[in-house]
C-alpha cells in the first residue's frame, strides 16, 4: 500500500488532481459519454478493457441503461437465467469461494468445477444453480439456515441425514440409512465403485456393516468389515436374523 502511494506522490508532480490513497475521494475527472457530464473517476465502474481500467459511461447512466433494458427484455432475461442456472458452473468462478469439504479441482475439460459429494465422495460436476446456493449456505446469506450441500445424485441427497435438515427443525424426517462415520462411507463407496455389490445398482447407495456394530464395536470403522449396498438391498440385509434394526441398535 505504501509503495502504491509513493507511486501516485511522484505521478502527482505533473498531475496534482492524481493524488490519492486508498478510500479517499479521488479528484480526478472523466467526461461520461453518455450524459457528457464531467464527474470524478469515482462515479464510474471498473473494466479491463476500458482506458485506465474505467468505463466510458458513468454509473448513473449504467444503472439507467440497465433498467430499461431489463423491461425491454425481461422475457429474454429470464430464459436466459434459468439456462444459465442449469449449466455446469465454471472452475475459475467458484473455486476460491467452495471450502475444504467440497475439495474442488478443474475437471478435464479444463473449464467446468468438480466438488466431492458429500455423501459419497465421488467427485461430479454441479451446475451454477447448486454451486451459487452451497455459498450462500456458507456466507450465512440464506434464511433457512441449511447447509445447502453438493450432492452428486438424488440417491447420495436422500440417503444424507443431513440433507434438507435446519436449525432447530419442527418435524424429524429420518433418512434413509442411519448414519456411519462420513469417511469410512466414503472409504467404502469408493472402494467399490460406487456399486452395489449384490445388484449392481449405482444409486442411492448405503455402507452395510457386515458383523452389527453392536455385536462387534472394535471393527465398527474397519473398511473391511463394511460393504456397499443399495437401499432395497441394505433393507434385505437387515431382515436377516441376528441383524434386524430392533435386534441391534447400530449396524
Amino acid at each position: 500500500m505504501l509503495a502504491t502511494f509513493m507511486k501516485q506522490v511522484e505521478l502527482s508532480t505533473c498531475c496534482p488532481l492524481y493524488l490519492t490513497y486508498e478510500g479517499a475521494i479521488s479528484m480526478e475527472t472523466k467526461v461520461c459519454s453518455k450524459c457528457k457530464e464531467e464527474k470524478s473517476i469515482n462515479e464510474f465502474n471498473k473494466r479491463k478493457d476500458g482506458k485506465n481500467n474505467i468505463r466510458y459511461i458513468c454509473k448513473l447512466c449504467q444503472k439507467k441503461y440497465k433498467k430499461k433494458w431489463d423491461e425491454k427484455n425481461t422475457d429474454k432475461k429470464r430464459k436466459y437465467q434459468k439456462e444459465y442456472q442449469i449449466l455446469f458452473a465454471k472452475y475459475i468462478v467458484y473455486f476460491r469461494q467452495l471450502t475444504v469439504d467440497e475439495e474442488p479441482r478443474l475437471a478435464k475439460d479444463g473449464i467446468s468445477l468438480e466438488v466431492k459429494c458429500k455423501y459419497c465422495g465421488k467427485y461430479f460436476r454441479p451446475t451454477n444453480s447448486e454451486t451459487a446456493n452451497r455459498i450462500k449456505a456458507i456466507n450465512r446469506k440464506q434464511t433457512d439456515f441449511s447447509e445447502r450441500s453438493l450432492y452428486c445424485s438424488e440417491g447420495c441427497k436422500y440417503s444424507c441425514s443431513t440433507y434438507g435438515q435446519i436449525l432447530y427443525p419442527k418435524d424429524f424426517k429420518p433418512a434413509t440409512s442411519r448414519e456411519v462415520q462420513p469417511q469410512l462411507r466414503k472409504l467404502v463407496l469408493e472402494r467399490d465403485n460406487w456399486t452395489c455389490r449384490k445388484c449392481g445398482n449405482k444409486d442411492c447407495l448405503h455402507c452395510h456393516h457386515i458383523d452389527p456394530v453392536a455385536n462387534n464395536p472394535i471393527e465398527s470403522a474397519d473398511v473391511d468389515n463394511c460393504i456397499t449396498y443399495c437401499v432395497e438391498c441394505h433393507k434385505e440385509a437387515h431382515q436377516q436374523d441376528g441383524c434386524g434394526y430392533k435386534e441391534t441398535n447400530i449396524c
